[in-house]
């Protein structure tokens, strides 16, 4: 009995192992390296190349020498969608400004994305990142919503994680423009 025991005992202890294998190969695996740091405020941004909603290409060249805002969400992350209302206020006002707002979209289909600007009437634009690539890799962002502010030099100026205001944008913003 105590055999048997011992042998149930050791074999639970290999499936654990096991497991906790496949988890780490996994994470390793869809986010890169696990353990790199996310890209934060004084680094320079990384750069991407991602489709928005109706198939053009965007990529970090094409917002070069502009300040730009990239929020990372979903469409179905409730922070996220609350965030939106002043993330497209901002667009708003300052879209003329010289600042390029792009609403960062994990791993959803452009249908998705259309019909939910449509019931949100959100006009600010959305790019995807449909292989998660941009999200998990580049920019190693885990809680949704994550918003990074980039001067027009490629330097990542500021990194929310948490859902920010118009105002706060407009606080970190108006120093860049000089």
């Amino acid at each position: 009995m105590k055999k048997q025991l011992s042998r149930t005992r050791s074999v639970a202890v290999v499936v654990m192992l096991a497991v906790a294998l496949v988890i780490l190969a996994i994470v390793w695996n869809v986010a890169g390296k696990p353990f790199d740091k996310p890209a934060a405020a004084g680094d320079l941004s990384p750069a991407f190349q991602l489709m928005d909603e109706n198939g053009h290409s965007i990529s970090s060249a094409d917002l070069s020498g502009r300040i730009s805002v990239l929020s990372f969400g979903t469409t179905w992350c409730q922070s996220c969608s609350s965030e939106d209302a002043e993330l497209e206020k901002f667009y708003t006002a300052w879209k003329d400004k010289g600042v390029t707002v792009l609403k960062v979209d994990f791993r959803e289909t452009p249908l998705v994305v259309q019909l939910y600007k449509k019931q949100q009437q959100v006009g600010l634009p959305y790019a995807m990142d449909r292989d998660g690539q941009v999200t998990l890799t580049d920019f190693r962002v885990v809680p949704f919503p994550t918003t990074i502010i980039i001067d027009q030099h490629g330097v990542v100026r500021a990194r929310f994680e948490i859902p920010i205001t118009q105002q706060d944008l407009e606080d970190h913003i108006r120093p860049l423009l000089g």
